[in-house]
């Protein structure tokens, strides 16, 4: 059972993930605690990311630094 509501969605979202060069992963679902995003760079459990996105339909954007909890799958 999932603590928070999760929505599908479907938007760009600016990453970096150590000396990585930015990449624009897809935002797949987002709840309040997490987001799944399609990645074109590797991530691995632990790693730490910046993301920066705009949800769309508003005019806030967003930048966090969130930590990678799970992997998918490849690209996920």
């Amino acid at each position: 059972v999932r603590r928070e509501a999760r929505f599908t969605v479907h938007f760009d979202v600016e990453a970096t993930a150590g000396a990585e060069d930015p990449a624009a992963p897809l935002a797949i679902n987002l709840s309040m605690s997490g987001m799944l995003l399609e990645s074109p760079i590797p991530l691995a459990v632990g790693d730490d990311i910046q993301l920066r996105f705009q949800i769309p339909e508003t005019e806030s954007t967003i930048a966090t630094r969130p930590r990678v909890v799970r992997v998918g799958g490849p690209g996920l």
